[in-house]
Order: C-alpha cells, then structure tokens, then sequence
C-alpha cells in the first residue's frame, strides 16, 4: 500500500511540478487581465515560477539532511522559519536581476518602495513556510502509515509464530505419542503423569496467549521451553539431555514470546537425524557488558541441508524475519555449522534505534 501512495499518489516531483505548474497558470491569469499580458512580464513571471522549484528541491534535501520529521516541533518550526525568510530573500534578488534584464531597466531596485520590497521577501517566505508545511505534513503521514503498517506486520508474524509452534511442535503425531506415553506411565507413576498433563496444559496455554503481547521477560520463555522439554522427555527418555546455562542478570532481558521454543524444537528434529549417541541441547543466555542480550540454542550432531520447504528451515526463517522487523539494525542471528555441533546464535542490542 505504501508503495503504491509514494509512486503514484505522492511522488515528490510529480506533486511539486503540479504545484508549481498551477503557480504559474495563476500568475499567467493574473497578467491575462492586467496591462501586463506581454512576453517581457511572461519571461520574468515563468523565471520567478522556476526559480521557486528549484529552491523547493533544496529545501526538501535540506530536510531530509536533517531528518526534520524526527525533530522537535519548536525546531521544526525555527528551522522552516529561517529557511524560509533566506530562501525569500535570495528568490526577491533572483527576481530583481531577471526583471533588470528581461526588462533592461531596473524596474524592481530602482521603482519599488521599501514597504514593497519587504512585502515581497514577506509575499515570499509565506509561499516557502506553506509549502514546508505541506511537504513536511505529507511526510510525516507517509512515516505514521508505514510503522502503523510495519506494526501490523509484526502482530501477523507473532500470530504466524504461535500457529507454526502448534503446527510443528503439537502437531498430531507428537500429541499422540506424549499422550500414549501419558497412558503407559498412569498405572506406573500416577503423580508424575498428572505433572506431565499440567506441563502439556501450561505449553498450550502458552501457545495460545494473546497475540498483542509483544515482549516477555526471558525467564517466562524458558520455563516454557523446559515444560516442551519435560514433554519430549516422554517420548525420548535417555535419548537427549538438555542444559540451561542463564546469566542471571539476563533472567528479566524482554524478548519475544516464542523466539526460543522453536529453536529448541528445531535443535531436537534436526540433531536426532544424524546423532547416534545422546543427543545434546544446550541453551545459553548471558548480558553482555554493552548491555545486549546473546542467545545460544546448540544441538550436538552435523548441519544436513535440506528442502527449503521443510518445517526446520520454515521455522528459522520465522524466527529470523521476526527479529529483523522487531529490532531492524539492533540485532544479529546467526547459525554457526561446526562439525559436531550446530549453533544458533541471537544477539539483541539493549540501545535500539528509534
């Protein structure tokens, strides 16, 4: 959508060459009736017309130099005030030479009085203040439209996440085998399957929460991991150990719900395809001293490519996309391939750009 606006609908230079066009018709029908419907009055007029796009262009890359949008409303208005009144009074002298000699005479230097020649540099930054106004309005539309669409991206790829960990991680196969293990363990351990069931109860809970919940504190994350993990246990038993190793200080780092569960999900698929002894999960967190919270999920066993359409790939392009909308430029991922082991490296910066 917002593709569309900027390259049909507001254009920059579509817009002011518009702009400027209906500018100059309007001086041609003013000269039209007056006594000064001549080539000469024609020339100077069509010069003042130009002059004024051409400044306009340096004006919108004056601002764009300064990131004006982003600043304070005083200074916005500050600096399209002084802009405006210089701009008027370079466009008052480039007027004044162009009538000197287009007319060859000096009609404005010499003819006009000084109440009338400030009237011009006021005539004059007036035009420049609406049209800065304009612009800068326009702009500041165009920002607001693209976060509120960007921000509906992100909701849509939390509630993309949510569904592909039920997809992928509670999917029919693997209730059914948590739930037969369930069955077999009620008659041998009762207590331990009614943990079990609340563990299952508290993973799809959380599966289900609200998706207008952007952040959690890391430790609500892993305790949901673990109970995924205590489930899986079920069905693998001995087959796979699982390691936490939390700096504490990291235990309240916000991040977003379901950015870790599917990694420890994909750690498991991916490493039972090729390991032949216990397989190893290891999840690490830890604050580093410029205050960015790293994430490592690493898995024993070999990378194996594969069909970019398989749910393991699936998942870490999700989890990738999600944390290039949500901290665009103040985040690394990264998947080291060792040889015995494949890492997945999350790394989020504390001072995030605005």
């Amino acid at each position: 959508m917002i593709r569309f606006v900027e390259k049909y609908l507001i254009n920059f230079w579509v817009l002011n060459l518009f702009g400027w066009s209906v500018y100059g018709f309007n001086h041609l029908y003013v000269f039209y009736h007056s006594d000064k419907f001549t080539t000469n009055y024609i020339l100077a007029g069509s010069f003042h017309v130009i002059s004024g796009f051409v400044f306009t262009i340096l004006l919108r890359y004056i601002y764009s130099k300064m990131k004006l949008t982003s600043k304070s409303w005083i200074y916005t208005f500050v600096t399209v005030l002084v802009l405006s009144v210089f701009l008027a009074i370079i466009l008052y002298i480039t007027d004044s030479y162009s009538s000197y000699l287009i007319h060859n005479r000096e009609i404005i230097f010499k003819e006009k009085t000084f109440l009338l020649k400030v009237y011009y540099v006021f005539y004059g930054a007036i035009m420049f203040i609406g049209w800065s106004a304009v612009y800068l309005t326009f702009k500041i539309w165009l920002l607001l439209t693209e976060q509120k669409s960007k921000l509906a991206e992100i909701n849509s790829l939390a509630t993309n996440a949510q569904l592909a960990a039920l997809r992928y991680q509670l999917n029919p196969h693997f209730l059914f085998n948590a739930l037969s293990s369930l069955r077999a363990l009620i008659p041998i351990d009762p207590e331990k399957a009614k943990s079990m069931i609340t563990k299952i109860s508290e993973f799809l809970r959380y599966s289900l929460m609200s998706e207008d919940i952007r952040e959690i504190p890391l430790e609500k994350e892993l305790e949901t991991v673990k109970d995924y993990l205590d489930i899986e246990k079920i069905r693998f038993g001995n087959e796979f150990n699982a390691e936490f190793k939390i700096d504490y200080l990291a235990e309240e780092y916000p991040i977003p719900p379901f950015l870790i569960t599917p990694l420890v999900e994909n750690a498991i698929k991916h490493g039972f395809k090729n390991q032949q002894k216990t397989l190893l999960i290891e999840v690490i967190a830890e604050v580093t001293k410029e205050q960015n919270l790293e994430l490592r999920i690493k898995n024993s066993g070999k990378w194996i490519e594969n069909s970019s359409n398989d749910s393991t790939y699936t998942g870490l392009k999700n989890v990738s996309k999600r944390l290039k909308m949500l901290y665009a430029g103040n985040h690394k991922f990264d998947i080291i391939k060792n040889d015995n082991s494949v890492v997945v490296v999350i790394n989020i910066m504390r001072n995030r750009n605005e």
